[in-house]
């Protein structure tokens, strides 16, 4: 999955993550994106992308 800079499909793909990567929820933007990241926020991924 792309872990995107903005809460857009347009943002910049700042890394691809692997399937099963883990990660914290930290903010939601309108739309269904959340800003995520391991231990602090890093990038933007759409909540179709997320399982919990």
């Amino acid at each position: 999955m792309n872990l995107r800079s903005s809460p857009t499909g347009g943002g910049a793909v700042l890394r691809v993550l692997p399937r099963g990567t883990r990660l914290k929820v930290f903010a939601e933007a309108p739309g269904g994106w959340y800003q995520v990241g391991v231990t602090e926020p890093t990038g933007w991924i759409h909540g179709s992308m997320l399982q919990r």
